[in-house]
């Protein structure tokens, strides 16, 4: 029966994929569910709302996002990475600033700045951190503009 209910989670019908936040937290499901969210399409994760996303989820929506190879997709997909910008960690902030610097399909894509936006949202972090990675993946564009004390005149 364990081998029944393991094999059902690792090719959970997308149906049912927003019960992947219950099955995660479940000990012996854990493994099988893992291998389920690492075979997760865009479509399977734009669909499922979850209360709080789970890491392997929000994991997974990082690498499909970081993996867009056209503006059509990393437009697309920029809605179910936004949907989540609150739960993301310090780590997968910067992760998916990377990606939008590495990325021409998401830097020149018409949502990143959306993205960008909803990322400076999230609690983890603060507008310095963000405007730091901003910088580091040649992002300036999507900094905030510094306030430069005017020079004095002598």
């Amino acid at each position: 029966m364990k081998q029944k209910i393991e094999s059902y989670v690792e090719n959970l019908p997308k149906e049912q994929f927003d019960d992947l936040e219950t099955i995660l937290s479940i000990k012996d499901l854990v493994a099988p569910a893992e291998r389920r969210i690492r075979r997760a399409t865009r479509a399977e994760l734009d669909k499922p709302l979850f209360f709080i996303v789970p890491h392997q989820i929000s994991e997974r929506i990082i690498e499909l996002y970081a993996e867009s190879r056209s503006f059509d997709q990393a437009n697309s997909f920029a809605s179910t990475v936004i949907r989540y910008a609150g739960d993301y960690t310090r780590d997968q902030i910067r992760k998916i600033i990377v990606a939008c610097g590495e990325n021409d399909q998401i830097e020149y894509s018409f949502e990143v700045g959306t993205v960008i936006s909803a990322l400076r949202k999230n609690k983890s972090v603060d507008d310095d951190e963000i405007d730091e990675w901003l910088r580091e993946a040649d992002l300036n564009k999507f900094a905030r503009v510094e306030d430069e004390e005017p020079e004095a005149e002598d």
